[in-house]
């Protein structure tokens, strides 16, 4: 890890070269999935170029605990794991979020110790995880108890590893910058559709559609977001206001130059789920 700090000093590799590669090894990653996905098992080299570009990951993301943390934002944010469960491939959270923490763990080691104040709040939700797991015991459903369980746990490693990997203000500024790219990347999506009346065009499941009555014999086409669910994506807009207002103060200048067009891609795409809980937040929080 010593030789990897000289070269990395030596050539001069800055953090964005970094979390360029980083991008471009979980796109090399999601296409060997897919040849995987359709049938190619029996390709030795598909296999090891996956298996390489895993490694690789662990690398980047051992000495930069925040280049896995941004990949795993975007695709929770985007909900690719639902939509590669969507195409019957396997999906994405669980084994980046095991590879991040491997990566954490990894970098931990490197630097000799784990530096993190864990809070009241932390030790309030480890507490909850814990009143969960002992429920499981009297639990009607024991199988739907596992599966909250398991989610909820996977909800706690998430957050020990952003409150590692994210130690400065920069770095959550470019976390909340990836989750408003992101987001506003879908709303373009539904904006095309409202705009072209082209509804049949989801964008292999990014932009579902669902056609509602909203009154007597009225019926609209209701956009539902990647996981089939008009609340929850609602809710995200509604949750993306104080991330943007957040981001902006990085520097004015992107305030000036990209707030108005993300702002009108996204106020109206927004009134398109017409969920009054959502709308209402949203104007409380402006």
């Amino acid at each position: 890890m010593d030789k990897a700090r000289e070269l990395i000093q030596r050539y001069h590799i800055t953090p964005l070269h970094l979390t360029l590669l980083s991008f471009f090894l979980a796109a090399g990653g999601t296409g060997v999935s897919l040849i995987i996905g359709i049938g190619y098992l029996d390709t030795i080299g598909v296999l090891l170029v996956a298996g390489g570009v895993v490694l690789s990951i662990i690398v980047a993301t051992s000495l930069r605990p925040q280049i896995g943390i941004y990949i795993l934002m975007v695709t929770l944010v985007s909900n690719l794991s639902y939509v590669f469960t969507d195409l019957g491939l396997p999906g994405v959270n669980k084994p980046l979020i095991a590879l991040l923490m491997l990566s954490v763990s990894i970098n931990s080691m490197i630097r000799g110790s784990f530096n993190m104040r864990v809070k009241s709040i932390e030790w309030l939700m480890l507490a909850y995880g814990a009143t969960m797991m002992v429920s499981y015991f009297g639990a009607a459903d024991q199988d739907v108890a596992l599966e909250e369980i398991v989610e909820y746990a996977k909800n706690i490693i998430i957050m020990f590893c952003m409150a590692y990997a994210l130690k400065s203000e920069a770095d959550w500024k470019k976390a909340l910058w990836l989750v408003i790219g992101t987001m506003t990347v879908l709303s373009a999506m539904g904006t095309y559709q409202v705009f072209s009346g082209d509804y049949d065009q989801v964008f292999w499941g990014f932009a579902t559609i669902k056609r509602d009555q909203v009154l007597t014999d009225v019926w609209q086409m209701r956009l539902n977001g990647p996981i089939y669910d008009r609340t929850s994506s609602a809710s995200s807009w509604s949750g993306l206001c104080p991330c943007r207002s957040t981001a902006s103060s990085i520097r004015p200048i992107f305030r000036r130059r990209y707030s108005a067009p993300v702002r009108s891609v996204e106020h109206h795409c927004q009134p398109q789920y017409l969920q009054p809980a959502s709308f209402i937040t949203t104007v409380v929080i402006l």
